[in-house]
């Protein structure tokens, strides 16, 4: 949703501008609620009045380029190319934690995910089929628990070529020196309640993901912390899973099209990394909760502050 004011004052006439990008807001339909998805199905008297009021587009990526993601559609909205612009969400995760990539330097999302065997959460063995995508969100996994899983990695794993940086929550991020952009990842959340086998890296340096990965499981399985989630009654944080691959990339700044001051209102590291890299400024917000009515409102809140000095605020809404 874009959303335009424009606002007197005595010395000239001011534009604002509201960018609403709401991910995943179509999303699938549900038996039961007759086929329809919760969108078709809920209330939505402000989004019918800015139907009625105001002018409908689509906007398209075509699909042969790479999969569609948040990141993108906001590269897209502020004008940028994505089959030029972008090479995956790795390098903007990595803009976001300030980490400064070398041209030829490979960024990886890192999540931490919970796998399970078909009898309990199985041992540090070969990763395969005879595991399942439990949790592509590590179990909910604190900062702070994560932060001891990924400081273990780092002492156990890093080397000259592959290196590890903690971000928050269960999302991280690994940057292979020198490595291959080749390798075709999956999301994990593709992946969810599924055997694993079909969603592990593939192609050109594949193997050596699938080594790192592996060698992740073995570490975490036995770590206190994990152990720890268990007894809990928690899911532990038990894999590390690489996807998201990309070369660095460096955007020319907005203003060099426009005149305009912005903000990006995010929790997501690639969105972020996206407004950075683009010259805005950012916001980075914590990650909400299922259904979280005074979050939304604390958007709204940080948008109304971000216009009183400036012409653009995009906001996203997982």
């Amino acid at each position: 949703f874009v959303h335009s004011l424009t606002q007197n004052s005595e010395a000239k006439i001011v534009r604002k501008t509201i960018v609403i990008h709401v991910d995943g807001l179509t999303g699938q339909s549900f038996q039961e609620l007759d086929n329809r998805t919760l969108l078709q199905s809920a209330r939505t008297p402000s989004l019918d009045y800015l139907a009625c009021h105001g002018e409908l587009g689509r906007l398209g990526v075509p699909g042969e380029h790479r999969r569609f993601s948040g990141e993108m559609a906001l590269l897209a909205l502020l004008g940028y190319d994505p089959h030029k612009w972008y090479t995956g969400p790795g390098p903007f995760e990595g803009m976001s934690l300030e980490v400064v990539l070398d041209a030829h330097d490979v960024a990886y999302l890192c999540h931490l995910v919970t796998l399970r065997g078909k009898e309990g959460w199985g041992d540090g063995k070969k990763l395969g089929p005879q595991l399942f995508m439990a949790d592509p969100f590590g179990g909910g996994v604190e900062t702070e628990d994560a932060r001891e899983l990924i400081d273990t990695i780092n002492e156990q794993l890093i080397s000259e070529n592959i290196q590890f940086y903690m971000g928050s929550h269960h999302r991280h991020l690994m940057v292979w020196v020198g490595g291959s952009g080749k390798v075709v990842c999956r999301n994990p959340q593709e992946a969810l309640g599924q055997p694993i086998d079909a969603y592990l890296p593939m192609g050109d340096g594949a193997q050596i993901l699938r080594e790192l990965m592996e060698a992740s499981r073995v570490i975490l399985c036995h770590h206190p912390v994990n152990q720890e989630r268990i007894k809990a009654g928690l899911k532990p944080a038990n894999c590390l899973w690489l996807w998201g691959p990309g070369k660095p990339v460096e955007l020319p700044h907005l203003k060099e099209r426009w005149p305009v001051k912005g903000t990006v209102i995010s929790h997501e590291g690639p969105y972020v990394g996206v407004g950075t890299s683009a010259g805005l400024q950012v916001l980075k917000v914590e990650n909400p909760g299922e259904g979280d009515i005074p979050w939304l409102q604390s958007l709204a809140t940080m948008t109304s502050t971000v216009l009183e000095t400036q012409d653009l605020a995009c906001i996203h809404v997982p």
